[in-house]
């Protein structure tokens, strides 16, 4: 099959010219060394990745892939940097982790994320915020709760 470098289209290897636009099919001149694309046949320049027929791409059997197994649960992984099992690093100069879910790092953020609040100002809090609201005229239109302290906003003064 002859490809038009145009429009694409594969034509028969007898056609001189495409069958679907009519631009005139130039003949390749293969080289001495050639790869063959294990789809459709056709002979590529042995330093070609992708076949310039079909474009599949080539030799993908020939090229070895690299596999690491991860320490942490000896997942097979291909050509990664992290484990797409558990998301371990796969580094080698990575120190294996214990199989614990949470990181040392993830600990440290969850400490410095919750905020240190004594017992007594929880209990002053949660009492302010059952009080019930007061009921405000059609005068108010906004109030907002500002360290538990009622604000009204009139529309007219």
């Amino acid at each position: 099959m002859k490809k038009c470098k145009k429009c694409g289209y594969l034509n028969t290897e007898d056609a001189v010219f495409c069958e679907n636009c009519g631009t005139k099919l130039v003949e390749l001149k293969q080289p001495k060394k050639t790869k063959e694309c294990k789809k459709c046949g056709y002979l590529n320049a042995e330093d070609a990745f992708f076949c310039e027929n079909c474009g599949t791409k080539l030799d993908e059997s020939k090229q070895p892939k690299k596999v690491k197994k991860c320490k942490k649960c000896g997942y097979l992984n291909e050509e990664v940097a992290f484990c797409e099992n558990c998301g371990n690093s796969l580094n080698e100069d990575q120190p294996i982790q214990n199989n614990d879910d949470s990181t040392e790092n993830e600990k440290i953020e969850e400490n410095l994320s919750t905020p240190k609040v004594s017992t007594e100002e929880n209990n002053r809090r949660s009492k302010k915020n059952t009080k019930s609201k007061k009921k405000f005229s059609n005068n108010c239109i906004d109030y907002c709760n500002c360290h538990s302290d009622y604000r009204l906003y009139l529309l007219e003064r």
